[in-house]
């Protein structure tokens, strides 16, 4: 998805700090941004639970914090959307990892005929035709 490549892109116009001048101010507006960028990455990747009434709202507030942090104008704002959107970035990420690593192993190794390149059903149906002829 290019919606974090959106908000870098965009948040130039508000951050003018990022093309002016090089300096602390920049150092600041590339963090906040950055911080922004991964909430927002965070929003559409991550997994905060199985459940969607636990997984929906913590990727809304990501969002939200993504948002403000990358298009607020009021430089505070921004900052404090930017550090509380870290932990939820990084909660996301762990979230995510200990979700799918408890996922169940296969029972049995897959064959290179069965492995998931030739899962696909355009092969199954190609297998199909050379079968029948």
């Amino acid at each position: 998805m290019a919606i974090p490549l959106y908000i870098m892109m965009f948040s130039v116009f508000v951050r003018s700090e990022l093309v002016i001048e090089p300096g602390p101010s920049m150092a600041w507006a590339f963090a906040v941004v950055l911080l922004g960028v991964l909430a927002s990455v965070a929003g559409i990747h991550a997994s905060y639970g199985r459940h969607p009434a636990i997984n929906l709202p913590m990727k809304a507030l990501a969002f939200l914090f993504a948002f403000l942090a990358a298009f607020h104008p009021d430089a505070i704002v921004a900052t404090a959307a930017a550090l509380a959107s870290l932990p939820i970035a990084l909660l996301g990420v762990f979230r995510t990892r200990a979700i799918f690593a408890r996922a169940p192993p296969p029972s049995a190794p897959l064959s290179p005929r069965e492995s998931v390149l030739f899962r696909s059903p355009y092969i199954t149906r190609l297998d199909n035709l050379r079968r029948a002829w």
